[in-house]
Order: structure tokens, then C-alpha cells, then sequence
């Protein structure tokens, strides 16, 4: 039974919750410029350097490769780790943390660059033709030598054996030779057939990353300023290029900013914030449309550039919408740049409103806004 000191108390922090409402309501937060934006949040954005090959398992056997030539050719093609792994192609891009727990949001083909199956199947098979036509002629050459050492070694103990000779120092060097040549030509035999059994629709690729980033203003004259990643989340939807990799500490380092979104409890917003945002009478400029200024904080077209003497510096870049969004992307006049992909694109309030995503589809690179409602469903916010 609610006594009469619980009943005012319980009116008091209602009133108190109206009254907090109204006061926000009323409430209007001015847009920030891209720079102060970049000055308070730019902490939270790292540089993601990727060295990664590829792998492929046939039959047990491994293969390993760093990417596919203009020509069609595998690059780096070997069967030994070590050696592919020297020779690894290093991919640049942009990231951003996402809570405390050292979680950063990037795209997938920075962390997991993608390789067309087929195309690199029908590379193989070419690589192959080539190598099985080489162990064909040496197969045919070893038959040839192991012939003519076996009629030289018929001959040689006829002779001995004609004239009662004892067995010289060239019997047993032809003998030696013969037991050789038989060994080569038998390996050839065998790997031409191995060869002849693979099954290139059944070969799959992987791609082998080793993950690491780089915070803002890191002093690159470091051993150790490049901090390793572990891969945790990659979509799996072509509209998707998304992907979560984590510190190996787990911890998100102090001072170092952490995002939020424009729209539900993510980063340093709780859900009791939000709900007061939508009530704010400044909710309606928050919205995107044709025409909205935004801000990217990202790196430039390559991660030496990126430099500012010693110290590696993220940069922010203005643009705006071009037309109303919709489902599928955020098209913005944005500049093009290949490191940015990944970067966190802002309105002028500080708020995520879309990932960047900058690739190249044959001469031309572009760039536009992977939206809200993937990166929800992705990071599963819905």
C-alpha cells in the first residue's frame, strides 16, 4: 500500500521527468564545423593495415598465392608459407571504434579482399597445364637418359665380362646413375598424375590476413605503433562490405573517442538519451536528405601520405548529399579516396549517419555511404 510520502515523491520525479522533457524539447543543439568535430572525435579513428595471400587445399596439398596479373597469371605462386608469406600485398584503409571493448567498424574487402573463385580456378588450371607440360617433357627426357645409361651399363659388363675384368669404379657409378633416373622418372610419373586428378570446381580459396591499425597521431618512428587485430565479424551479404575487427587487448585504449549513430543506443549514447534526442526540436535537421552537409574523418590516397613528419594523422573531409538516400546507398560529393574506405561519414551534429566504402571498377574509383539500417543489421542494433 503506496503511503502518502511515496505517492509525492513518485509525483515529484514525474513532474521532474516532464519537466526534463520539456526543458530538451525545447532544446535546440547548433550544428558543429568539421573542425571542431574532427578535434573531438578524431582520437577514435585508426589506420587498418592488411598483409594478406591466398590458400587453396588440393587434395591435401597446400598452395599459396598473393593475387592474380593483369595477364590472368597466380602471383607468388608456391607450396611454402614462408615464402608467401614475404612476398603478402598489404592493403590501407580506415576504421573506427565502435564501443569499449576495442571493437572497430571497417569494410570487409580491407580485412578480407576478395577474389573472383573462377577466375583464379582457370589460373590454376593454366599454371598447371604449364607445369604438368613441363613434368611431361621431363618425364620423356628422364626415359631418354635412363635408356642410354642402361645401354651404356649393358654394354660396360658385357665388355667386362668378355674379358674376365673385375667390376671398376664405372659400373658402379652407371649403376647409381640408373637408380636415379628410375626414382625422377617415377616421381614425374606420379605427380603428372596427381596432376591429371584435380578437381578445379571443387577448389576453394581462402584469403590468410594478418590484421593490424594504427591510432591517430601514432608516432610511426615506433617499433610497435602498428597493434594487432583479430578478425571477429565479416558480412556475408554482397550489399554489405562490413566487418569488425577487435584489439587483441579487448580494451578500447583511454582518450581514445568512441562513435555513436545517428539513431538507437550504440557507443557513448544510452537508450534513455536517445529517447530524449527524438523529443528535441533540432531532430528534424538531424534527418538526411538531398542536399545535408556532412563530414568524413578518414585517412588520404595512401598511408605514407598520411604522414605529418613522424606522426600518422587522420584527416577530415566536407561534403554533401547529392541526392535523398535510399535503401541500398548514400551518394555525397565526399572526395574519392582508396585509404578512407572504412571511414565514419558524420552530419554536423557528430552522428554516424554511414560507413565509406571507395573501391575501383576498372579506370574510374568512387566512393558512397553504406546506411544506417545495414550497418544496424549487420552489427545486429535492429
Amino acid at each position: 500500500m503506496l503511503t502518502k510520502t511515496m505517492v509525492k515523491t513518485n509525483v515529484y520525479i514525474f513532474t521532474l521527468l516532464l519537466l526534463s522533457a520539456a526543458i530538451l524539447a525545447g532544446c535546440r543543439e547548433r550544428p558543429k564545423s568539421a573542425k571542431s568535430i574532427y578535434r573531438k572525435s578524431a582520437s577514435g579513428v585508426v589506420l587498418v593495415a592488411n598483409r594478406y595471400y591466398y590458400s587453396m587445399n588440393i587434395g591435401g596439398k597446400f598452395l599459396y598465392f598473393t593475387g592474380i596479373n593483369s595477364k590472368g597469371n597466380l602471383l607468388n605462386l608456391t607450396d611454402n608459407v614462408d615464402t608467401v608469406t614475404k612476398n603478402a600485398q598489404t592493403v590501407y584503409g580506415t576504421g573506427f571504434f565502435i564501443n569499449k571493448k576495442g571493437d572497430i567498424l571497417t569494410n570487409r574487402h580491407i580485412v578480407r579482399p576478395e577474389i573472383d573463385q573462377e577466375t583464379a580456378r582457370v589460373s590454376l588450371e593454366a599454371s598447371v597445364t604449364q607445369i604438368k607440360d613441363f613434368m611431361t617433357q621431363a618425364e620423356a627426357q628422364t626415359a631418354e637418359q635412363y635408356n642410354n645409361v642402361s645401354e651404356k651399363l649393358r654394354a660396360f659388363r658385357e665388355y667386362a665380362s668378355a674379358h674376365r675384368a673385375a667390376p671398376a669404379k664405372g659400373d658402379e657409378y652407371l649403376f647409381l646413375k640408373l637408380e636415379e633416373l628410375g626414382n625422377s622418372y617415377k616421381s614425374y610419373k606420379k605427380v603428372i598424375s596427381r596432376l591429371d586428378d584435380i578437381r578445379y570446381d571443387k577448389i576453394i580459396i581462402n584469403c590468410a590476413s594478418n590484421v593490424k591499425v594504427a591510432f591517430h597521431k601514432s608516432d610511426t618512428t615506433e617499433s610497435d605503433y602498428l597493434k594487432e587485430c583479430n578478425i571477429t565479424k565479416v558480412s556475408g551479404l554482397d550489399d554489405t562490405d562490413l566487418a569488425v575487427i577487435q584489439l587483441k587487448t579487448k580494451e578500447t585504449p583511454k582518450g581514445k573517442y568512441i562513435f555513436h549513430f545517428l539513431d538507437k543506443n550504440r557507443g557513448k549514447r544510452t537508450m534513455f538519451e536517445t529517447a530524449m534526442l527524438n523529443l528535441r526540436s533540432d531532430n528534424e535537421a538531424r534527418r538526411l536528405k538531398g542536399g545535408t552537409d556532412l563530414c568524413m574523418i578518414g585517412y588520404g590516397k595512401n598511408a605514407n601520405a598520411a604522414t605529418d613528419g613522424e606522426l600518422l594523422k587522420a584527416g577530415v573531409y566536407e561534403g554533401s548529399i547529392l541526392q535523398d538516400p535510399d535503401e541500398h546507398w548514400i551518394r555525397y560529393s565526399l572526395p574519392v579516396m582508396d585509404v578512407s574506405s572504412g571511414s565514419p561519414v558524420l552530419n554536423m551534429f557528430g552522428d554516424v549517419v554511414c560507413v565509406n566504402f571507395a573501391n575501383t571498377y576498372g579506370n574510374s574509383t568512387f566512393n558512397f555511404g553504406i546506411p544506417l539500417h545495414k550497418i544496424k543489421r549487420f552489427l545486429g542494433m535492429d
